[in-house]
């Protein structure tokens, strides 16, 4: 049990700190034209996790200019039970318990991969997906095998929740659509990007550049989608 609170720890760890650096970047262009943001949008990671707002939000540039991860405030992350059925709840489930323990702002997501012909599997299971120790390289030949001469259409997912003290929540949700491909392409990514088709770029999502995942992935979608609402506030 403690081998695997260590390894779910340290898996926590690498998105925060990846994270906060993807967050940082976003919020040097803050407050900048939307192009300029859709242009440096970081989508080279797999998950955003957490984002801990020192300040209070008073303007728009606060957002992402002054944080915290969670090895700042606890000597021991925290080991959070993601039980939601939605991709929506388990984001919620992350940013409420620390929002809730720090009285701070937090920004958590949750995202992962629907496949159709999997009755939109692994769904929010994608990342332990036939095994949580299993190399993807395997998983993802399995799905390809798998889906053979069926349905091949698929979406990335990426849910985005914000707690702020004192406030109702703040959920989006965007998807990246696309298509199982028929063998594993690229090297431009993580996780399921290489066997994920996306036909309008006709490559997969480990073949596209960052200027195209900028403009067409879950993330930066969710993420734009985050930022408009926030310069309403």
């Amino acid at each position: 049990m403690n081998n695997r609170r260590k390894r779910r720890n340290k898996k926590i760890m690498i998105g925060v700190i990846v994270g906060v650096i993807f967050l940082s970047v976003i919020g040097f262009f803050v407050g900048r034209k939307q192009s300029r943001l859709e242009k440096t949008l970081s989508n080279s990671i797999s998950m955003i996790e957490y984002y801990i707002v020192k300040k209070p939000l008073s303007f728009i540039g606060d957002i992402f200019n002054e944080y915290n991860d969670l090895k700042d405030v606890y000597d021991e992350v925290p080991d959070i039970i993601e039980d939601g059925k939605t991709f929506k709840e388990n984001a919620l489930i992350k940013a409420q318990y620390v929002a809730n323990d720090l009285h701070k702002i937090v920004l958590a997501d949750d995202s992962g991969i629907e496949i159709d012909a999997f009755g939109k599997l692994p769904g929010i299971y994608s990342a332990r997906f036939l095994g949580k120790d299993t190399p993807y390289p395997i998983i993802n030949q399995a799905i390809i095998d798998a889906v053979e001469g069926k349905e091949r259409t698929c979406r990335f997912v990426c849910a985005l929740a914000l707690c702020i003290p004192g406030q109702e929540p703040i959920l989006i949700q965007e998807t990246f659509e696309g298509e199982i491909n028929d063998h594993i392409a690229g090297v431009n990514g993580f996780g399921y990007d290489p066997i994920f088709y996306f036909p309008p770029c006709q490559k997969t999502s480990a073949e596209m550049t960052l200027e195209e995942k900028n403009k067409y992935s879950h993330r930066a979608k969710a993420l734009k989608k985050l930022y408009a609402i926030l310069k309403e506030l």
